[in-house]
């Protein structure tokens, strides 16, 4: 080597300029020992432990000869390098410096520097991967560009910005572009120290400790070849205190070389600064949709979507893509109902797969990594912002956070880091949101302190405080206030559960409660309710608890859940008694008479009237529409007109809270048309009703009446619009989650079908209502669901012709206990007349005529004492199609005739006919026959149902053949 040195030095220039083959042929020298190296290792890879056991002095041997090999190689190339370097400075100095450089760049140009390592290297592709295609595509476009693009992967943690990368890196495009030339560079385990550059040169299989060495280096190579580098957790070397802008003059020097592409993956919402971004910007990942996260655990999980606590655990998730893929894999080993009741407890830390120490093997590691970035801890309030934001489940509008969070003093550049931290998001509404398993977190282990929250819960408790003591809520503070209910019972409950304000948590709660249920707003109340009134209780605030049993025994009686109804009144009126609470007496006597006989229940809120005309106040008004009810339900139709017509002319001057109040009146006043001598009056206020409702949002009453309207119309023949309005009350009752009027809605649909002969929506109708009916494992408790659900069944097997199917399952529908208390008073009653009605009608179908007849004249006298007039109405005319005797079922089919026809009941009124016609053919009277035929046909003609039109033309057949 001495003699190459010495032999070189003493050429001159020309002749130096000449030895460039030289420097060629030292470069195929090295190349030629790196490939003996590799070579060697390959060998040795290949061997088998019992083979390295046995060889292993050789194999040390032929390593060892290797390395010297290169060595020399290597060491021979340098001195090469020095002498040519040596030459060319020469030159430079000499008459032709232009001339010198040209050759100089000639040279460098024909140096062709060996490729870095291949892709083989590459982490393997993602698996399982749903919900990112758009992203995905989006990255292979860029990087595919034809002048190269440069990508930021943004996002919180655990969103799977390395998946997108890594997905994007291993595409087909991607691979059939850079070949081999594919790095992956994970930056979370270089030494900041050392820099982003002299890390990447050893990624690339160039060892250097020198930052321009590398540079030239990374120069040298990236230029020669279509390249692609992922940068992945760039965050780490971006953030690292002073190392920022050298970060970012990296990312500037790397996006300058043409044919390199950059995928940045970085957690956070902002970009590093230095790079040309390809254009659209790739926005910051947000959790996967529905769909897409469903898709994920079934996939990992192998279990069914409909399993129970499956949507729980995706909700509470919040289609976070990494906590979905850790509890998946728990799922594949674990039961669901273990899962959720594990999450329940242990919240995040049950997150976690093999050690979850590091961040793709647990959610709290990755939301720790987010929490300590220096953009976070840089700013003193980013960390209590988090923990107030964590108290909001929907999030909060800029505005609503410049009032609430207005006492901090670095409040706007402290929400800036917790958004560019991606630890909250903004969402396509523009609220400022933290996903749930972020928010059980911080909530866990950074939890709001008490001064930092007060203006928090002064925003959300004032809106009660201002509202307390109205009887109904206004639509405007239903329509505010329906966009929050999540934060309010949120925020509510948080105040309880940590003994905060606990006095104005509960004024909180008893009017979101009341606006909640009033409002038809759903039944984000059902954990609400029983929390606060154990708080209420324990704390000794009487007051209050007697407000949290009013309302739940007014829930109870209509969701079938909970104490029974007037246990809780009960309870009530007593704790309102010790307190002195005149009003919050009366609204509780008021209803309690629900539950009482009529007589009784007249003589209870008469006493509570006169309490209310002692306080001179509109509750006297609330008083007397609750005692039109028991008016109603004694027959005592005048007082009850007497009691709506009054409220409805006080309400008038109330404003928009008065339309409520008349909504309520018009619903009672309605009753007392149609079970008196006006039917068609009370099909226009039920009209009017609706819209009332619509109006005022008062979702209970409005499903009540659409209801009603439709059963109207269904027994007037209008089958199709009947159908409109049962529809339209289920999407109500689904919204409310009242699975008692959701289940009464399908069974009115599966009638409403099998009348129009369409038996697989009929049956479709029941398979609803028999699911909702299963969601309680306590079917006693939801008996009138229950009933609605047999009878619905019975119309499908009385349709098929199954009759003796039919009369079991009524049979045991009455032997059930229907005499519960949790029923309003009559209700069971009526319950038992509907289901003998029914009886009477498969008995019939069965020719079983006499018990036909007992089914149908117990149910008349049932309905009348209700004073369910209709109903007794068709009752009376469905005895006389049985009835022995024929002058005496001609008489009573001549006595109801007139109030069917008053009332429109067209298909009866029909059958009535056409029952008529049957009596006047016995009769031998066949001209009679006929002419009651046509007109029972024509009758039928105008009205929507087929199989009972089929029966009178076969009918009218039979009489024209018999007259030939």
């Amino acid at each position: 080597m001495i003699a190459v040195v010495v032999s070189a030095m003493g050429e001159d220039s020309d002749g130096a300029l000449e030895s460039s083959e030289e420097w060629k042929s030292g470069i195929v020298s090295f190349q030629s020992a790196v490939n003996t190296v590799r070579d060697v290792l390959t060998t040795l890879s290949r061997q088998t432990y019992l083979s390295h056991a046995l060889h292993h002095q050789r194999d040390a041997d032929a390593l060892n000869s290797a390395t010297e090999q290169l060595r020399g190689a290597f060491d021979m190339l340098k001195v090469r390098g020095y002498i040519e370097l040596s030459a060319l400075s020469a030159r430079i100095h000499a008459t032709e410096p232009v001339a010198a450089l040209h050759t100089l760049d000639e040279q460098a140009a024909a140096i062709e520097l060996p490729e870095p390592q291949s892709s083989s290297t590459l982490p393997p592709a993602p698996q399982l991967i749903f919900g990112r295609e758009t992203e995905t595509a989006a990255v292979v476009e860029a990087v595919c560009d034809q002048s190269g693009g440069n990508v930021a992967i943004l996002g919180g943690p655990g969103m799977g910005k390395t998946t997108v990368a890594l997905t994007a890196l291993h595409h087909p495009t991607v691979a059939a572009r850079f070949l081999r030339r594919r790095h992956f560079i994970a930056c979370d385990s270089i030494d900041t120290k050392s820099g982003v550059l002299i890390a990447i040169c050893g990624s690339l299989g160039f060892a250097t400790s020198d930052q321009n060495t590398a540079r030239r280096h990374l120069l040298a190579v990236f230029r020669q070849h279509l390249t692609l580098l992922v940068l992945d957790n760039f965050e780490t070397v971006w953030e690292a205190g002073t190392d920022r802008l050298a970060a970012e003059e990296v990312l500037g020097l790397l996006s300058g070389i043409c044919g390199l592409s950059l995928i940045v993956t970085a957690r956070g919402s902002e970009r590093p600064q230095g790079a040309m971004w390809h254009q659209p910007l790739l926005r910051p990942l947000g959790p996967l949709s529905d769909t897409s996260a469903k898709q994920i655990f079934t996939a990992i999980a192998d279990v069914d979507d409909r399993t129970p606590y499956f949507a729980d655990l995706l909700h509470d998730l919040d289609n976070i893509p990494l906590a979905i893929t850790l509890l998946a894999s728990q799922a594949q080993s674990e039961p669901l109902d273990d899962l959720f009741l594990r999450w329940t407890q242990l919240k995040t830390a049950s997150l976690t797969r093999a050690s979850g120490q590091d961040r793709l093997n647990s959610v709290e590691a990755s939301i720790k990594l987010s929490l300590e970035s220096p953009r976070m801890t840089a700013e003193v309030d980013a960390t209590t912002v988090l923990s107030l934001l964590s108290v909001l489940p929907l999030g909060t509008t800029r505005h609503d956070f410049d009032i609430w969070a207005s006492h901090l003093p670095n409040a706007d550049r402290a929400i800036s880091a917790v958004l560019q931290n991606a630890l909250a998001y903004r969402t396509q509404d523009e609220r400022i949101r933290v996903l749930s398993p972020i928010r059980e977190f911080i909530l866990l282990h950074h939890p709001p302190q008490d001064n930092a929250i007060h203006p928090l819960y002064a925003h959300y408790f004032g809106v009660a405080q201002a509202e307390e003591g109205a009887l109904y809520p206004t639509p405007a503070v239903i329509a505010a206030v329906s966009t929050e209910l999540e934060n309010f019972s949120y925020v509510i409950r948080y105040a309880l559960r940590t003994g905060a304000e606990t006095s104005a948590a509960l004024q909180a709660a008893v009017w979101f409660i009341q606006l909640v249920y009033n409002g038809g707003l759903g039944t984000s109340y059902d954990t609400l309710l029983p929390m606060a009134l154990s708080v209420a209780r324990s704390d000794g605030l009487h007051l209050r608890a007697a407000q949290l049993l009013t309302m739940w025994a007014t829930i109870s009686a209509q969701s079938s859940r909970g104490p029974l109804p007037i246990d809780l009144l009960n309870d009530a009126i007593a704790l309102y008694k010790a307190a002195n609470d005149v009003e919050g007496l009366v609204q509780a006597m008021c209803l309690s008479a629900r539950y009482l006989p009529a007589p009784e229940a007249v003589e209870v809120c008469s006493e509570a009237y006169r309490l209310a005309l002692e306080r001179d106040t509109e509750l006297r008004y609330y008083v007397q529409l609750a005692l039109a009810q028991p008016y109603v339900r004694a027959g005592m139709m005048l007082e009850a007109r007497a009691c709506c017509d009054n409220v409805i002319s006080a309400a008038q001057s109330w404003g928009p809270q008065g339309r409520r109040v008349i909504a309520d009146a018009m619903h009672t006043l309605s009753m007392t048309d149609l079970e008196g001598n006006d039917f068609a009056s009370g099909v226009a206020t039920l009209r009017d009703l609706i819209l009332v409702a619509q109006e005022t949002r008062h979702a209970q009453l409005l499903v009540i009446a659409r209801m009603k309207l439709g059963s109207i119309l269904l027994d007037q023949g209008m089958r199709v619009d009947a159908i409109g309005y049962f529809e339209a009350a289920l999407s109500t009752a689904e919204e409310l989650g009242n699975d008692l009027h959701a289940i009464t809605a399908w069974r009115h649909l599966a009638t409403a079908h099998l009348l129009g002969n369409d038996d697989s929506r009929a049956m479709h109708a029941l398979d609803m209502a028999t699911q909702l009916l299963a969601r309680y494992e306590d079917s006693e408790s939801v008996m009138p669901g229950k009933i609605e659900v047999i009878i619905a069944h019975t119309k499908l097997l009385l349709w098929k012709g199954e009759v003796d199917d039919a009369r079991v399952a009524l049979h045991a529908a009455l032997s059930l206990d229907i005499d519960n208390k949790r029923f309003l008073h009559g209700r069971a009653r009526s319950i038992t007349a509907n289901l003998l009605y029914n009886l009477g009608e498969v008995e019939h179908e069965a020719t079983r005529l006499g018990h036909a007849r007992s089914c149908f004249l117990v149910s008349a006298l049932l309905y009348r004492q209700g004073y369910e007039r209709t109903s007794a109405l068709k009752s009376l005319a469905d005895f006389a199609w049985t009835a022995d005797d024929d002058d005496a079922a001609e008489a009573l089919l001549g006595a109801v005739m007139l109030p069917l026809l008053r009332c429109g009941f067209r298909p009866h009124l029909a059958r009535v006919l056409l029952l008529l016609a049957q009596i006047a053919s016995r009769q031998g009277d066949m001209r009679l026959a006929r002419y009651r035929a046509q007109n029972a046909l024509q009758m039928y003609e105008s009205v929507d149902v087929p199989r009972a039109r089929k029966k009178a033309a076969a009918f009218l057949e039979s009489l024209e053949v018999c007259r030939t």
